[in-house]
């Protein structure tokens, strides 16, 4: 089975005012658990089509990893949708990135990949090197991660492709898996982060 899970959010910074004053704001710094859809695709699928008719759109929440955004963030509402936040860390120093950068984390663990797959689902290496009308250069492997970002919402960049990724389960659990920068964040952007894989499971056939 596989699955795919698109998840959207944008993030907006008032640094872009603020960095021209001398003064220092003041946020808590927040970790955001960012909900998406999620797709399953039948077995005839050979890639990953989440837009074509083998694909379903799930109901269920069991999905492998949590998507989280870190930061000093202020929720905005929602913008066509989209939940939407504001970036707000920075002082007195505009070209300090490091206190206004929001990362993006993916935490998960090793339940899929330790599976026993004569009696559980279990993290299958794929050979697919698409997602939707994306190409990779890679296989997906055990698993995909890809964030993709944009200043409209129509025209997308890919700015990170990771494939592979949950061939093994990080010893940090908190690394960041995409950082964003000053530009984005003064301009207001849009971000896409697109999680693929699949699991199969042994069928056992009783006489």
């Amino acid at each position: 089975m596989k699955k795919i899970q698109g998840l959207s959010l944008i993030l907006t910074c008032i640094a872009a005012l603020l960095c021209m004053t001398p003064q220092t704001v003041s946020a808590t710094n927040s970790k955001i658990k960012i909900s998406g859809q999620i797709y399953t695709l039948n077995g005839e699928d050979t890639n990953f089509d989440y837009e074509g008719k083998n694909s379903e759109v799930s109901s269920s929440n069991n999905t492998y990893g949590t998507l989280l955004v870190s930061g000093e963030l202020e929720e905005n509402g929602k913008h066509d949708g989209i939940v939407s936040y504001n970036a707000t860390g920075t002082d007195d120093d505009s070209s300090d990135t490091d206190k206004s950068a929001i990362n993006f984390v993916y935490q998960y663990d090793s339940k899929l990949l330790n599976a026993n797959d004569s009696k559980e689902w279990c993290l299958y290496e794929d050979k697919s090197k698409n997602i939707g009308s994306l190409s990779l250069d890679e296989k997906v492997g055990k698993g995909a991660i890809i964030v993709q970002s944009s200043f409209d919402g129509k025209n997308w960049s890919t700015d990170l492709i990771n494939t592979n990724v949950f061939e093994s389960v990080p010893e940090n659990k908190s690394d960041s898996l995409y950082s964003t920068n000053m530009n984005q964040l003064v301009n207001g952007c849009f971000y896409k982060v697109t999680v693929a894989y699949q699991t199969r499971k042994k069928q056992v056939t009783r006489k």
